[in-house]
């Protein structure tokens, strides 16, 4: 059981940092208006089809929901209860930047 717990948090922790590397870009994206470093340049279609429509708003709530899960990683909370609130912030964000009526645009 501890090992399968180990585990979890590993990937939990793989993902989070990939995540973060992520929406790091697509905020370089977005501030740069294209001309900054992507760590993933080989996706920058996907970076600016999600830059446009996500405010920068949106990308803070992002952000600050990969540092809370970062936190909840050092507090040894639960690594599928953690990547679980992260997903569903995170999906919630972009549900809510993408409609019309949210009034969540830039």
């Amino acid at each position: 059981k501890e090992a399968k717990e180990s585990a979890e948090a590993g990937a939990a922790a793989g993902f989070r940092e990939l995540a973060s590397m992520w929406y790091r870009d697509i905020l370089v994206y977005k501030s740069t208006g294209g001309r900054g470093d992507l760590i993933f340049e080989e996706e920058v279609q996907y970076i600016s089809n999600i830059a446009d429509y996500l405010p920068y708003r949106a990308l803070e709530k992002i952000t600050t929901a990969l540092q809370d899960a970062a936190k909840r990683e050092k507090l040894s909370v639960n690594a599928s209860l953690t990547m679980e609130m992260l997903l569903l912030e995170i999906r919630r964000v972009h549900r809510d930047a993408s409609s019309a009526d949210s009034g969540f645009r830039r």
